[in-house]
């Protein structure tokens, strides 16, 4: 028997890694006090998040292809929103909250978005600009935590692999800010060599690690690059990611 491809998106290793096991610990945080706890959220609970924001984005009128604005900071809400638009065919376009929404909403304006996922308590945003809000855990506004199960029997949209995922602003050598876009076939495959640079194999491994095994971390504010990478290459080798707040 051949052996399967590897993935070429995050959006479906997500549901590789739930399908085997949805109690596959994904995205982990740290209490900042004692006695420091960590909470963990399932591959199970993510997707289930991500499934209902996907359901929320298509309701409201989102079209594969559109760009949706992301406008977040570095909470499990940015891996949930990211499934989420991803799932409804669309592509993220990626604005900390610590830029000030007068300038996230000139970024947004560049990407032609007419909606933003952002949490409940980010700056406002100026423009005429559909807006969802969630909390930091990815749960919808007004809406109960759906638990671990729904995302399986849901019609979840899998991008392809030449599909745009996500564009990251940045001003780069020139002081005037552009987006940098990314397929999903680009995300995967950073996974894949990051693998090649550290670990045994560059193969996707579709075995959870085993957990005494540390996780990575991601600790850039949301709106890098390096958070998607970080995140991915934990992925790919069936780690979990700890997001510090930022």
């Amino acid at each position: 028997m051949s052996e399967a491809p590897d993935p070429t998106s995050l959006a479906e290793i997500t549901l590789l890694r739930a399908r085997r096991d949805a109690s596959t610990p994904f995205v982990l945080t740290i209490e900042e006090e004692e006695p420091y706890t960590v909470c963990a959220r399932s591959y199970g609970e993510i997707a289930t998040r991500a499934q209902v924001l996907a359901n929320a984005l298509a309701d409201a009128g989102v079209a594969p292809g559109e760009f949706v604005g992301c406008y977040l900071r570095n909470s499990p809400s940015w891996v949930v929103t990211s499934l989420g638009v991803w799932w409804c065919g669309a592509v993220v376009a990626a604005v900390g909250t610590l830029l000030p929404g007068v300038e996230a909403a000139r970024l947004f304006a560049m990407a032609d978005v007419k909606t933003v996922v952002t949490v409940s308590d980010a700056p406002e945003l100026s423009g005429d600009l559909q807006v969802l809000r969630l909390d930091d855990e990815g749960l919808l506004e007004g809406k109960p935590d759906p638990g671990d199960s729904g995302w399986e029997t849901a019609d979840l949209r899998l991008p392809k692999e030449d599909e745009l995922a996500v564009a990251i602003f940045t001003s780069g050598t020139t002081g005037r800010p552009k987006g940098i876009t990314h397929t999903h076939g680009d995300v995967a495959a950073h996974a894949r060599r990051v693998a090649a640079a550290y670990a045994r194999t560059s193969a996707y491994r579709p075995d959870p690690a085993p957990p005494h095994l540390a996780p990575g971390a991601a600790f850039s504010p949301f709106g890098h690059m390096n958070g998607y990478s970080r995140l991915g290459f934990r992925m790919w080798i069936g780690r979990p990611t700890v997001v510090v707040p930022k």
